[in-house]
């Protein structure tokens, strides 16, 4: 009786080895499996970034959150509304590149834009709210004190310096310097991708097609063996 019980246990032991190895060296390998595309592996991070949660102000009281994120593809860019060339220029493309998508089969519901004004002293979140959405109803604009915005800009890895206006300029004159890459958080709150510039509405969505296929099937073959 000690023998079969004994046996019992060892047989035990090695089922659940035997599946823990299978485990591993299938979690090892999916990687390996799925690679992206030449097309695409400069715009991807190397390694998918979690974002921790933030809070920015958005129109009508309202707040943003990595929550409002969650379930879609988000084009996320930093600026500000008095940036005379960059921000216009860049924020026009994006507009571009959602009138693309809403060409093709997959549904552009799936993505969104968020406009973030690094420029607090002088964008209101109302006036954020009129001029994303003058881009592409898509748009989110928001908000927030330097806390707030040092609390998103920092993961996202983006930089941005408010100087001292000219002199003999006015006090609210100023400029802001500030990055002019776009980047793409995943329906999972993921900083995924970046688009330095310069930029081209039909490259920038050819590539998130690309970038987007390459995430179902990663993610399809990580879940496969459950």
């Amino acid at each position: 009786m000690k023998f079969g019980t004994a046996g019992k246990a060892i047989a035990l032991l090695l089922s659940v080895a035997i599946l823990a190895a299978a485990f591993l060296a299938w979690k090892s390998g999916q990687d390996r499996d799925v690679r992206p595309s030449a097309q695409i592996e400069d715009y991807l991070f190397w390694q998918a970034k979690a974002l921790s949660d933030f809070q920015l102000k958005r129109a009508g009281n309202g707040t943003l959150g990595l929550n409002d994120l969650s379930g879609k593809w988000t084009f996320l860019f930093f600026g500000y509304t008095h940036c005379p060339d960059i921000c216009p220029v860049t924020l026009a493309v994006l507009g571009e590149v959602f009138r693309i998508l809403d060409r093709t089969p997959d549904p552009a519901s799936q993505t969104q834009g968020l406009f973030i004004s690094v420029d607090p002293g002088r964008d209101t979140p109302e006036s954020l709210a009129e001029y994303a959405a003058y881009f592409d109803k898509r748009f989110i604009g928001a908000t927030g004190s330097v806390a707030q915005l040092d609390a998103i800009s920092r993961q996202i890895g983006v930089f941005y310096t408010i100087q001292k206006p000219e002199a003999g300029r006015p006090a609210d004159s100023y400029p802001v310097t500030h990055s002019s890459t776009i980047f793409l958080v995943d329906p999972q709150g993921r900083l995924y991708a970046k688009f330095p510039p310069p930029h081209d509405a039909q490259e920038v969505a050819r590539a998130f097609q690309t970038i987007r296929a390459f995430h179902n099937e990663r993610s399809g073959k990580r879940w496969l063996f459950f």
